[in-house]
């Protein structure tokens, strides 16, 4: 039976991974800003139709996910040496791993928030364990399932958590811009960079507890050196 991760010990050590890679992460971060940005500013300047705003807008957060995830748990030296063609299979599993847990989460949140929010609880490290671990699909979304039964409620918490985060970003951003349109270039970077704090903790969040769950893959051993 795997062990219970509190709340304290995913930010805790979320923290510290991000400290061992701090170039990986900041680079991250400002990656998903800057596509973000390009983003909106495509979608005011043509007039984006709002269908495929919202499809471009979960094609910034997976990338921006899968892309910290490789840094972070890999390493530069480490994700070279996968090679492009497995570093390119890894990424299409977790763009397939993302898809099948975002709709089952979406719609548990449609349904009454609670349920959605748990299956992320417990989807947790699906993503870090096809990209990092080189699970399949199936053997990842199982294994993650497994890995986090007595995590799920901590780990539902940190997933409320970083999307409320987003999300107050988001209503600040608008309120203050509502009332200090001179400001508004200012807060609307602001909201990016935060948007973007939040995705790439996500994503090492996820690495994190993989590890604290389960053997240390061999591509972080010098992570924790």
């Amino acid at each position: 039976m795997n062990r219970q991760i509190t709340v304290g010990e995913v930010i805790g050590g979320t923290f510290a991974l991000a400290r061992a890679r701090p170039r990986a992460v900041i680079a991250c971060v400002l990656l998903d800003a800057a596509l973000n940005f390009a983003l909106d500013w495509t979608h005011q300047r043509f007039e984006m139709e709002w269908a495929l705003f919202t499809l471009l807008v979960a094609a910034v957060f997976l990338s921006t996910t899968i892309v910290a995830t490789f840094a972070v748990g890999h390493g530069t030296s480490a994700f070279f040496g996968l090679g492009p063609t497995e570093v390119f299979i890894r990424a299409m599993y977790g763009v397939a791993v993302w898809t099948i847990t975002s709709v089952a989460a979406v719609l548990g949140l449609l349904a009454l928030i609670l349920p959605g929010l748990y299956l992320l609880g417990r989807w947790f490290v699906a993503m870090p364990l096809v990209l990092i671990d080189g699970c399949d699909i199936i053997e990842a979304i199982a294994k993650s399932w497994s890995l986090t039964e007595q995590s799920a409620w901590p780990l539902t918490s940190v997933s409320a958590l970083i999307f409320g985060a987003n999300f107050a970003s988001l209503y600040i951003n608008e309120a203050l811009t509502g009332g200090y349109p001179a400001m508004a270039a200012w807060l609307n970077a602001a909201q990016l960079l935060i948007n973007g704090m939040c995705t790439v903790f996500g994503a090492v969040a996820a690495v994190f507890v993989m590890i604290a769950l389960s053997s240390k893959p061999e591509g972080l051993v010098d992570t924790f050196a």
